[in-house]
């Protein structure tokens, strides 16, 4: 976990930047990486037409933890990105906001 460096802010690593992924850093900032309606996706009940919507959250967090837990500080700096990651980004409209 990162923690306070000094009075001024900003943090130092506990562990080399190569054992920090995104992931665990947005962990410790922001929280869970996925909420619906304040709960984790597992978490969710849903009725009706509508029961089927845990799956979808499941995977979407699954999605998201495949790039984060997967990139660390030290590929961040360097610009090496794993390739799996690199691929997402050359998507038709990956750059495209929506």
């Amino acid at each position: 976990r990162p923690r306070p460096a000094r009075a001024e802010g900003g943090y130092t690593l506990a562990r080399p930047p190569r054992e920090v992924t995104v992931g665990a850093v947005l962990r410790a900032v922001e929280g869970p990486l996925a909420g619906v309606r304040g709960l984790r996706p597992e978490e969710t009940r849903y009725e009706g037409s509508a029961e089927n919507l845990p799956g979808l959250w499941v995977a979407v967090r699954a999605a998201v933890r495949r790039v984060v837990d997967e990139v660390s500080l030290a590929e961040i700096v360097s610009g090496r990105l794993p390739a799996h990651v690199r691929r997402l980004t050359a998507l038709p409209d990956a750059w495209e906001p929506r």
